[in-house]
């Protein structure tokens, strides 16, 4: 690097190197759920470890100061023949942002590049580089990733919506006028059924009741569809069982909810608390005859009060559509992804992604065509969920 570069980076190997630094962050600085450093362990404990995958983190530093600016956490990993540094994802990272100091050091486009050549230096030897789901910003912080050269709209949005008006009114305030006439509908034909009862897990056996309904009830609702279901792979489970013990240890910031009519759960959502943010990650509700009561509706609705009363100012429905989301007053923020090849290999790869999303991108245009697709993939989907 020639002397006039703004930054200097340095890799840490090892992630207890750094803990100082990434706390201090945490407390002072700025800090997404997703790159706080007990969900980051966590990834790494269960699916890092399912795929070899080696985490390192990229400190960022000030070269004039030598004050730290930034932490990024990566992890490397093969597949098919083929090296890939992520930042820290697997799947359950909604959010793809640094660990900063309390202000901006990335002005431009210009300090950009300027961070993006610094951190190149100190990468491991990959094919490609991925980054998904970045923010532009967030909570008021503009996002340095969103400035990288290269970046492209992200395939899905995601949804968020303030926390309005007090307890007794937020759901008038939030709820569109036909969500609130469902909800009132699901109320009645819910308490037909029974008792109804809004939880929030509090000890082990809370989340062993509500982990066993949240799985059980995402995989017999993603077989009915002959939808590809995440959650059924045993080191996804294990990673959401971890985060969701470690909020009984007090390190961690993911909760357990669910809606109960007789003891019984009808609907869980796993989310994360942090920084006055509830992110819902994962909602799920019992079908059969349970489904025209829609319970997931009315839990995201007594989630919203419970909000009001523990202070949370903003709820992140995540990415994807979904009605609740738009329905309790979500609003579509545009996120992106980068990739870049750092060797032939990784341009073939690319190439192919390349062409493989542009296949997919005009199936859709093709209504007759995708429709008749994505038949077909779901049928083999039941069958395969049956088997096993």
């Amino acid at each position: 690097m020639t002397s006039n570069e703004p930054f200097d980076a340095i890799r840490h190997d090892d992630l207890d190197a750094i803990s100082s630094l990434w706390g201090g962050f945490e407390a002072e600085g700025f800090a997404t759920a997703f790159q706080m450093r007990s969900w980051i362990e966590a990834v790494k404990a269960t699916l890092g470890t399912k795929r070899g995958a080696r985490f390192f983190v990229v400190e960022l530093r000030e070269r004039s100061s030598r004050k730290t600016l930034m932490l990024l956490p990566f992890c490397l990993w093969s597949q098919h023949g083929f090296a890939t540094i992520e930042f820290v994802s697997l799947g359950v990272c909604d959010l793809a942002m640094p660990v900063m100091a309390s202000d901006d050091a990335v002005a431009d486009a210009a300090d950009a590049r300027a961070l993006w050549q610094a951190v190149l230096d100190v990468l491991p030897r990959a094919d490609l580089v991925n980054i998904p789901q970045i923010p532009p910003h967030y909570r008021g912080r503009r996002n340095p990733l969103a400035l990288l050269p290269g970046i492209v709209t992200g395939a899905q949005l995601r949804y968020e919506a303030p926390v309005v008006a007090d307890a007794a009114q937020v759901i008038d305030a939030m709820a569109s006028t036909k969500m609130r006439q469902n909800l009132k509908r699901s109320e009645r034909r819910l308490a037909e059924q029974g008792d109804i009862q809004f939880m929030a897990a509090e000890t082990e056996q809370d989340l062993e009741m509500l982990l066993a309904a949240m799985f059980r009830q995402r995989q017999e609702r993603f077989q009915e569809l002959g939808r590809f279901d995440f959650l059924a792979q045993t080191e996804v489970r294990d990673f959401y069982r971890l985060v969701a013990r470690q909020y009984l240890d007090g390190t961690g910031t993911a909760r357990l909810w669910a809606l109960l009519v007789d003891g019984e759960p009808v609907a869980t959502c796993l989310g994360l608390v942090h920084a006055k943010t509830l992110h819902c990650l994962v909602l799920t509700m019992q079908g059969g005859p349970w489904e025209k009561c829609s319970p997931a509706l009315v839990l995201v609705s007594r989630l919203l009060v419970w909000c009001r009363e523990n202070g949370i100012s903003l709820i992140d429905y995540s990415v994807g559509e979904g009605y609740h989301k738009t329905g309790f007053g979500g609003k579509p923020q545009m996120m992106f992804d980068f990739q870049s090849a750092l060797t032939l290999k990784g341009r073939v790869v690319l190439a192919g992604l390349s062409l493989l999303g542009r296949s997919k991108a005009w199936i859709k245009t093709h209504p007759h065509l995708f429709d008749a697709t994505r038949r077909a993939v779901q049928q083999f989907r039941r069958l395969a969920g049956r088997r096993r």
